[in-house]
Protein backbone atom coordinates (compact mmCIF):
# COMPACT_ATOMS: atom_id res chain seq x y z
CA UNK A 1 0.00 0.00 0.00
CA UNK A 2 1.26 3.50 -1.03
CA UNK A 3 0.45 7.07 -1.62
CA UNK A 4 -0.14 6.94 -5.01
CA UNK A 5 -2.83 3.79 -4.50
CA UNK A 6 -4.68 6.05 -1.87
CA UNK A 7 -4.23 9.05 -4.37
CA UNK A 8 -6.13 7.26 -6.77
CA UNK A 9 -8.62 4.79 -4.33
CA UNK A 10 -9.78 8.25 -3.43
CA UNK A 11 -9.94 9.43 -7.01
CA UNK A 12 -12.28 6.87 -7.27
CA UNK A 13 -13.99 7.63 -4.64
CA UNK A 14 -15.30 10.92 -5.53
CA UNK A 15 -16.35 10.18 -9.07
CA UNK A 16 -17.39 6.60 -8.86
CA UNK A 17 -15.89 6.45 -12.04
CA UNK A 18 -12.50 4.24 -13.05
CA UNK A 19 -12.31 6.70 -16.55
CA UNK A 20 -12.83 9.43 -14.92
CA UNK A 21 -10.14 8.25 -11.61
CA UNK A 22 -8.16 7.64 -14.58
CA UNK A 23 -8.01 10.99 -16.45
CA UNK A 24 -7.90 13.31 -13.50
CA UNK A 25 -4.77 11.03 -12.24
CA UNK A 26 -3.02 10.91 -15.76
CA UNK A 27 -2.79 7.27 -15.93
CA UNK A 28 -4.86 4.83 -17.90
CA UNK A 29 -7.96 2.92 -17.09
CA UNK A 30 -6.08 -0.50 -16.48
CA UNK A 31 -3.57 1.11 -14.51
CA UNK A 32 -6.13 2.42 -12.01
CA UNK A 33 -7.89 -1.17 -11.93
CA UNK A 34 -4.46 -2.67 -10.65
CA UNK A 35 -4.30 -0.16 -7.91
CA UNK A 36 -7.53 -0.62 -6.76
CA UNK A 37 -7.36 -4.48 -7.09
CA UNK A 38 -3.80 -4.22 -5.09
CA UNK A 39 -5.52 -2.16 -2.76
CA UNK A 40 -8.29 -5.12 -1.97
CA UNK A 41 -5.96 -7.85 -2.38
CA UNK A 42 -4.27 -5.95 0.67
CA UNK A 43 -7.66 -5.18 2.78
CA UNK A 44 -8.80 -8.52 1.91
CA UNK A 45 -12.13 -6.89 0.77
CA UNK A 46 -13.61 -4.98 -2.08
CA UNK A 47 -13.72 -1.49 -1.71
CA UNK A 48 -15.80 -0.87 -5.14
CA UNK A 49 -18.88 -2.79 -6.55
CA UNK A 50 -19.19 -2.42 -10.49
CA UNK A 51 -22.38 -2.73 -11.99
CA UNK A 52 -22.27 -2.58 -15.70
CA UNK A 53 -20.74 1.17 -16.15
CA UNK A 54 -21.77 1.93 -12.49
CA UNK A 55 -19.49 2.09 -9.86
CA UNK A 56 -20.53 2.21 -6.24
CA UNK A 57 -18.38 1.99 -3.06
CA UNK A 58 -18.82 -0.96 -0.78
CA UNK A 59 -19.58 -0.11 3.09
CA UNK A 60 -15.80 -1.16 3.39
CA UNK A 61 -14.78 1.32 0.67
CA UNK A 62 -16.09 4.04 3.21
CA UNK A 63 -14.84 3.05 6.27
CA UNK A 64 -11.28 2.78 4.15
CA UNK A 65 -12.08 6.40 2.72
CA UNK A 66 -11.29 7.93 6.16
CA UNK A 67 -8.35 6.34 7.10
CA UNK A 68 -7.18 7.02 3.35
CA UNK A 69 -7.67 11.09 3.73
CA UNK A 70 -6.81 11.02 7.09
CA UNK A 71 -3.20 9.70 5.99
CA UNK A 72 -2.76 11.98 3.27
CA UNK A 73 -3.56 14.98 5.37
CA UNK A 74 -1.11 13.92 7.72
CA UNK A 75 1.70 13.33 5.03
CA UNK A 76 0.97 16.64 3.85
CA UNK A 77 1.34 18.09 7.22
CA UNK A 78 5.05 16.63 7.20
CA UNK A 79 5.88 17.89 4.05
CA UNK A 80 5.03 21.07 4.99
CA UNK A 81 5.90 20.87 8.41
CA UNK A 82 9.33 20.24 6.66
CA UNK A 83 9.49 22.53 4.19
CA UNK A 84 8.57 25.17 6.60
CA UNK A 85 12.19 25.01 7.86
CA UNK A 86 13.24 27.22 5.34
CA UNK A 87 10.63 30.40 6.18
CA UNK A 88 9.88 31.83 2.29
CA UNK A 89 7.21 30.62 0.65
CA UNK A 90 8.06 28.45 -2.36
CA UNK A 91 6.18 26.03 -5.16
CA UNK A 92 2.60 26.52 -7.05
CA UNK A 93 -0.30 27.87 -5.61
CA UNK A 94 -3.43 26.55 -7.21
CA UNK A 95 -6.26 29.39 -6.44
CA UNK A 96 -9.36 28.83 -8.23
CA UNK A 97 -11.51 32.09 -9.31
CA UNK A 98 -13.99 33.51 -11.86
CA UNK A 99 -12.40 35.51 -14.93
CA UNK A 100 -13.96 38.66 -13.63
CA UNK A 101 -12.55 38.72 -9.88
CA UNK A 102 -8.81 38.08 -11.28
CA UNK A 103 -9.31 41.25 -13.65
CA UNK A 104 -10.77 43.17 -11.25
CA UNK A 105 -11.27 42.32 -7.61
CA UNK A 106 -7.55 40.66 -7.10
CA UNK A 107 -5.43 42.24 -8.90
CA UNK A 108 -3.61 44.63 -6.05
CA UNK A 109 -3.17 41.19 -3.76
CA UNK A 110 -2.09 39.25 -6.69
CA UNK A 111 0.33 42.03 -7.48
CA UNK A 112 1.63 42.32 -4.44
CA UNK A 113 1.90 38.80 -3.33
CA UNK A 114 3.86 38.21 -6.67
CA UNK A 115 6.34 41.30 -5.64
CA UNK A 116 7.07 39.73 -2.31
CA UNK A 117 6.85 36.32 -2.64
CA UNK A 118 9.15 35.31 -6.31
CA UNK A 119 9.56 32.00 -5.21
CA UNK A 120 5.55 31.14 -5.99
CA UNK A 121 4.00 30.55 -9.11
CA UNK A 122 0.37 31.43 -8.96
CA UNK A 123 -1.59 29.14 -11.04
CA UNK A 124 -5.06 30.69 -12.21
CA UNK A 125 -8.02 28.13 -12.63
CA UNK A 126 -10.84 29.53 -13.84
CA UNK A 127 -14.30 28.73 -13.24
CA UNK A 128 -17.79 29.61 -11.89
CA UNK A 129 -18.54 28.86 -8.38
CA UNK A 130 -19.98 26.11 -8.77
CA UNK A 131 -16.96 24.56 -10.27
CA UNK A 132 -14.56 26.39 -7.94
CA UNK A 133 -16.00 24.76 -5.37
CA UNK A 134 -15.95 21.15 -6.88
CA UNK A 135 -12.47 21.31 -7.37
CA UNK A 136 -11.82 22.90 -3.47
CA UNK A 137 -13.76 19.39 -2.25
CA UNK A 138 -11.47 17.23 -4.50
CA UNK A 139 -8.69 18.87 -3.26
CA UNK A 140 -7.19 20.67 -6.88
CA UNK A 141 -6.90 24.05 -5.79
CA UNK A 142 -5.60 24.91 -2.18
CA UNK A 143 -7.88 28.62 -2.35
CA UNK A 144 -11.18 29.41 -4.49
CA UNK A 145 -12.87 32.92 -4.73
CA UNK A 146 -16.59 32.09 -4.84
CA UNK A 147 -19.72 34.96 -5.77
CA UNK A 148 -22.66 34.54 -3.81
CA UNK A 149 -24.05 32.51 0.05
CA UNK A 150 -21.51 29.96 0.63
CA UNK A 151 -22.07 26.61 2.98
CA UNK A 152 -19.22 27.18 5.72
CA UNK A 153 -20.04 23.88 7.44
CA UNK A 154 -17.08 22.27 5.78
CA UNK A 155 -15.04 25.65 4.34
CA UNK A 156 -13.06 28.69 5.95
CA UNK A 157 -14.94 31.51 4.55
CA UNK A 158 -13.70 35.23 4.05
CA UNK A 159 -16.31 38.05 2.71
CA UNK A 160 -13.48 39.96 -0.04
CA UNK A 161 -15.73 42.37 -1.83
CA UNK A 162 -19.38 43.30 -1.49
CA UNK A 163 -20.77 44.18 -4.81
CA UNK A 164 -23.97 44.89 -6.77
CA UNK A 165 -24.95 44.53 -10.17
CA UNK A 166 -25.53 47.43 -12.37
CA UNK A 167 -26.60 48.33 -16.27
CA UNK A 168 -24.11 48.85 -18.67
CA UNK A 169 -24.76 50.97 -21.32
CA UNK A 170 -22.75 52.92 -23.93
CA UNK A 171 -22.59 56.96 -24.04
CA UNK A 172 -25.82 58.84 -25.04
CA UNK A 173 -28.04 55.81 -24.66
CA UNK A 174 -31.19 56.33 -23.17
CA UNK A 175 -30.72 54.97 -19.84
CA UNK A 176 -27.23 56.67 -19.47
CA UNK A 177 -28.47 59.77 -17.00
CA UNK A 178 -30.96 57.65 -15.36
CA UNK A 179 -30.00 57.72 -11.71
CA UNK A 180 -31.58 53.95 -11.31
CA UNK A 181 -33.18 51.55 -14.03
CA UNK A 182 -36.07 49.04 -12.92
CA UNK A 183 -35.09 45.90 -14.20
CA UNK A 184 -38.51 45.28 -16.52
CA UNK A 185 -37.11 48.32 -18.52
CA UNK A 186 -34.57 45.64 -19.57
CA UNK A 187 -37.56 44.26 -21.95
CA UNK A 188 -37.34 47.42 -24.21
CA UNK A 189 -33.87 46.63 -24.72
CA UNK A 190 -31.23 44.30 -26.75
CA UNK A 191 -29.30 42.20 -23.71
CA UNK A 192 -26.20 41.18 -23.86
CA UNK A 193 -25.16 38.32 -21.08
CA UNK A 194 -23.12 35.92 -19.56
CA UNK A 195 -23.83 32.52 -20.71
CA UNK A 196 -23.97 31.03 -17.46
CA UNK A 197 -22.91 31.42 -13.45
CA UNK A 198 -24.61 33.08 -10.47
CA UNK A 199 -25.11 36.46 -12.04
CA UNK A 200 -26.98 34.73 -15.12
CA UNK A 201 -29.08 32.58 -12.41
CA UNK A 202 -29.80 36.12 -11.16
CA UNK A 203 -31.16 37.20 -14.36
CA UNK A 204 -32.68 34.40 -15.45
CA UNK A 205 -35.23 34.11 -12.23
CA UNK A 206 -36.00 38.06 -12.86
CA UNK A 207 -36.77 37.91 -16.49
CA UNK A 208 -38.96 34.98 -15.65
CA UNK A 209 -41.46 37.43 -13.70
CA UNK A 210 -41.57 39.78 -16.37
CA UNK A 211 -44.40 39.99 -18.43
CA UNK A 212 -42.51 40.65 -21.74
CA UNK A 213 -39.57 38.47 -22.42
CA UNK A 214 -36.44 40.98 -23.52
CA UNK A 215 -34.17 40.16 -26.31
CA UNK A 216 -31.05 38.27 -25.74
CA UNK A 217 -28.58 39.05 -28.69
CA UNK A 218 -25.53 37.83 -26.93
CA UNK A 219 -24.07 35.51 -24.79
CA UNK A 220 -20.54 35.11 -23.83
CA UNK A 221 -18.25 33.58 -21.18
CA UNK A 222 -15.96 36.72 -20.71
CA UNK A 223 -17.32 40.01 -19.39
CA UNK A 224 -14.54 42.22 -22.25
CA UNK A 225 -16.52 40.48 -24.88
CA UNK A 226 -19.65 41.60 -23.33
CA UNK A 227 -18.27 44.97 -22.59
CA UNK A 228 -16.76 45.62 -26.05
CA UNK A 229 -19.95 45.21 -27.77
CA UNK A 230 -21.88 47.20 -25.28
CA UNK A 231 -19.72 49.83 -26.43
CA UNK A 232 -20.40 49.35 -30.08
CA UNK A 233 -24.01 49.39 -29.41
CA UNK A 234 -24.92 45.88 -29.91
CA UNK A 235 -26.70 46.10 -26.67
CA UNK A 236 -26.60 46.43 -22.74
CA UNK A 237 -25.05 44.59 -20.24
CA UNK A 238 -26.08 43.38 -16.31
CA UNK A 239 -22.38 43.21 -14.61
CA UNK A 240 -21.22 43.22 -10.79
CA UNK A 241 -19.97 47.65 -10.43
CA UNK A 242 -16.99 46.11 -10.14
CA UNK A 243 -16.23 44.81 -13.62
CA UNK A 244 -16.86 48.66 -14.69
CA UNK A 245 -14.84 50.92 -12.03
CA UNK A 246 -12.37 51.50 -14.98
CA UNK A 247 -15.02 52.09 -17.81
CA UNK A 248 -16.57 54.49 -15.89
CA UNK A 249 -13.62 56.05 -15.26
CA UNK A 250 -12.62 56.71 -18.43
CA UNK A 251 -16.10 57.67 -20.07
CA UNK A 252 -16.11 54.44 -22.19
CA UNK A 253 -19.48 52.91 -20.52
CA UNK A 254 -22.25 53.88 -18.26
CA UNK A 255 -23.25 52.02 -15.32
CA UNK A 256 -26.81 52.43 -13.75
CA UNK A 257 -27.69 50.82 -10.50
CA UNK A 258 -30.08 48.28 -11.35
CA UNK A 259 -33.23 47.79 -9.08
CA UNK A 260 -35.52 44.59 -9.12
CA UNK A 261 -32.39 42.09 -8.50
CA UNK A 262 -30.50 41.15 -5.29
CA UNK A 263 -28.49 43.78 -4.44
CA UNK A 264 -25.40 41.82 -2.74
CA UNK A 265 -23.08 40.06 -5.16
CA UNK A 266 -20.17 39.12 -2.70
CA UNK A 267 -17.25 37.38 -3.30
CA UNK A 268 -15.24 35.18 -0.82
CA UNK A 269 -12.45 33.54 0.03
CA UNK A 270 -13.00 30.16 0.88
CA UNK A 271 -10.84 26.91 1.67
CA UNK A 272 -11.28 23.60 3.25
CA UNK A 273 -11.31 23.48 7.55
CA UNK A 274 -9.60 20.36 7.30
CA UNK A 275 -6.76 20.63 4.58
CA UNK A 276 -3.02 21.81 5.64
CA UNK A 277 -2.11 25.24 3.62
CA UNK A 278 1.26 25.45 2.27
CA UNK A 279 2.92 28.63 3.14
CA UNK A 280 2.76 29.84 -0.36
CA UNK A 281 -1.11 29.73 0.47
CA UNK A 282 -0.99 31.28 4.00
CA UNK A 283 0.77 34.02 2.72
CA UNK A 284 -1.52 34.52 -0.33
CA UNK A 285 -4.21 34.65 2.35
CA UNK A 286 -1.73 37.17 4.73
CA UNK A 287 -1.37 39.43 1.73
CA UNK A 288 -5.06 39.45 0.84
CA UNK A 289 -6.55 40.26 4.09
CA UNK A 290 -3.56 43.34 4.15
CA UNK A 291 -5.04 44.10 0.68
CA UNK A 292 -9.04 44.61 2.06
CA UNK A 293 -7.61 46.72 4.81
CA UNK A 294 -5.90 49.17 2.79
CA UNK A 295 -9.74 49.45 0.87
CA UNK A 296 -11.43 49.65 4.19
Amino acid sequence: MDFDQLSTFLEVARTLSFSLAAKRRFLTQPAVSAQIRALEEECGTKLFERAGRRTHITEAGKVFQVYAEDTLNRRKMLQVSMTGLDKSPRGVLPIGAPESAVLYVLTDAISAFINECKDVTISIVRGDSSVILERIFMDTIDLGIVSGPVDGARLHVQVIHPDHLVIVVPLGHALAKKKTVPFDVLSQFPLILQRSGRIRRTINAAIASLKTVPQIVMEADSTEILKRYVALGAGIAVLPSSNVVEDVKKRSLIAVPLDGVPKEHELSLVYRKDKVLSRAALAFIEQMMLSLRKTE
